[in-house]
């Protein structure tokens, strides 16, 4: 398995990553793919790529919760001088949040559409962040000439599905998958498995069995098994399916492989 979206440096996970590693082996988790916050999360970020190489690639974005008018230019800037000196296999997570806020709203576009022109500049694939505010960042996708990506903890209708996957992005799939009256079992159910991609956003959205504790890679198992409850599929059949998605996406560029 491969899970496109945790944040392994995170300070919960500092006292036992060695350990979180076995279990992820355990479970058979191969890759993560870890997306950044903001300014300070790169170094930690990198450390930990740097220390397992073959086991996490990073990505550099600035979160839409992180955008602040005042700062926006010199955060950018510095961002883009990080992308000249180091090898990042994606732009991510950015997009739009409106669930606390829309304050930010102007700066949160305008943050957006710069990363997105370092993706497309960069050739490299984007990862959407997109919290009530789906739409926005479907319409502004489609008005660019980005068509490799994943948008991130999807939990939007069949419509929205269908129009981001013609477009040829991909769906994150995570714990939300495993709530009992989910809607998204609707839209696994009437999306093809070629189009999702595993995530498990640790230390965030543990699966519901975990509820309430900290999310880790090594529990994307229970996602694995929603998915093929839902399609009639073998676990076998998800994980090959999705791990073939993630390396679609990520490996022409990961210099980790």
């Amino acid at each position: 398995m491969i899970d496109t979206h945790a944040h392994l440096y995170d300070e919960k996970f500092a006292h036992d990553l060695p350990d979180l590693m076995e279990k992820m082996a355990l479970a058979g988790v191969e890759k993560v793919y870890m997306p950044n916050l903001n300014l300070a999360t790169i170094p930690s970020m990198i450390a930990l790529e740097k220390a397992h190489p073959n086991h996490f690639s990073s990505m550099l974005g600035l979160h839409p919760c992180d955008v602040r008018e005042k700062r926006l230019e010199a955060d950018l800037k510095a961002m883009e001088e990080w992308l000249d000196r180091h090898p990042f296999v994606a732009i991510g997570e950015v997009g739009l949040d409106f669930y606390w806020s829309r304050k930010e709203e102007k700066a949160q576009y305008k943050a957006l559409e710069r990363q997105m022109a370092w993706a497309h500049g960069r050739k490299l694939p984007i990862v959407f962040h997109a919290r009530n505010s789906l739409d926005e960042v479907i319409e502004i996708t489609q008005k660019s000439p980005l068509r490799q990506g994943i948008f991130h903890c999807f939990s939007g209708s069949i419509a929205q599905a269908e129009a981001i996957v013609a477009m040829g992005f991909h769906l994150g799939i995570g714990g939300l998958l495993t709530f009992p009256k989910s809607p998204l079992k609707a839209v696994v159910a009437a999306i093809d498995l070629q189009h999702f991609v595993l995530e498990s956003d640790a230390p965030y959205l543990s699966p519901a069995p975990l509820r309430g504790k900290r999310n880790s890679p090594h529990h994307l198992p229970y996602v694995v098994d929603q998915i093929a409850e839902i399609k009639g599929c073998s676990r076998d059949a998800v994980i090959e399916a999705t791990t073939e998605a993630a390396k679609k996406i990520f490996q022409k560029i990961d210099c980790s492989k």
